[in-house]
């Protein structure tokens, strides 16, 4: 798949942004990429992105060879070697060649992020353009539900996926709640200490305008099948039309999120905006560390 890519100097922001996303000609999207840079040097960055060639996963076969997933993933492929040999990826030996199911690793992905080490999640994070894309930028008031109403599981995707209707960038509401629940059935979404991180079980743009995080905050909590049998109190819903944008997003929240006093202060916030502040400060001290 070939992206188009324009660079704008005059927007203060230095991540991808696709709110300005159209299709012209062909269902492909623009990727419109905003920079600070001025000169020559948009000029050789317009360059490189313009030569850059993303590749939906839909595109690849069922069976990926490590060259492959380390594309993926935003890996080098001897670190995809090396999570292999060690069995914390899903793999079989096909004439002493690694190779990976794709949808045995996108059940992984999501069963494992949470544990991954902050390195690798840093890592992965970096996306396409070798830079984290900051949550909190993607994040508005109506983006976040302080007050869930939701007592069972089938009630809060639901909920959730109301929430996220009311930003104007869902196309399909029934078509997501489905898709959301059917990732649920394979597995939860749940991880260790109150957080859920529900998601269609694949990549589309039939369901979305643009990507898309919602917040919702359950004070009571609900079960929602966690390994740690804890009720979930916060979740981040989020559809990302491109998996390698999906990676790059998740990686980003497990970072945020591994942080329990964060989970805390969420839960304890007055606001949406307060939300958005705690997010961007935790964010603010990721970058340092970079």
């Amino acid at each position: 798949m070939n992206v188009s890519i324009a660079v704008d100097v005059n927007v203060e922001k230095s991540y991808i942004n696709l709110t300005s996303l159209t299709s012209i000609s062909t269902p492909t999207p623009t990727l419109t990429i905003y920079c600070k840079t001025s000169g020559s040097n948009v000029l050789e960055l317009f360059i490189i992105l313009s030569s850059m060639e993303i590749k939906m996963f839909e595109d690849y076969e069922d069976i990926l060879t490590t060259e492959e997933l380390a594309q993926i993933l935003r890996l080098n492929e001897r670190t995809v070697i090396k999570l292999a040999k060690e069995g914390q990826l899903p793999a079989a030996k096909i004439a002493s060649q690694f190779r990976f199911s794709k949808e045995k690793i996108l059940e992984w992905l999501d069963l494992q992020m949470d544990k991954y080490s902050d390195d690798l999640l840093s890592d992965m994070e970096k996306g396409i353009l070798n830079k984290a894309i900051p949550i909190h930028s993607l994040l508005k008031p109506v983006h976040i539900k302080m007050d869930m109403q939701a007592q069972t599981k089938e009630e809060a995707l639901k909920e959730l996926v109301d929430l996220a209707a009311g930003t104007g960038l869902v196309k399909n509401p029934e078509e997501l709640l489905k898709c959301v629940k059917a990732r649920e059935e394979l597995c939860s979404t749940a991880v260790e200490n109150h957080i859920a991180f529900p998601h269609p079980r694949a990549t589309s743009w039939t369901l979305v305008k643009n990507w898309l995080i919602v917040i919702g905050i359950s004070k009571k909590g609900i079960e929602f099948g966690a390994a740690d049998d804890k009720p979930v109190k916060i979740f981040v819903m989020m559809s990302i039309p491109l998996l390698p944008l999906h990676l790059q997003l998740l990686s980003r929240l497990a970072r945020i999120f591994k942080d329990d006093s964060i989970k805390q202060k969420i839960y304890d916030a007055k606001n949406q905006e307060e939300v958005i502040a705690i997010i961007e400060k935790k964010e603010s001290i990721l970058q340092q560390i970079l």
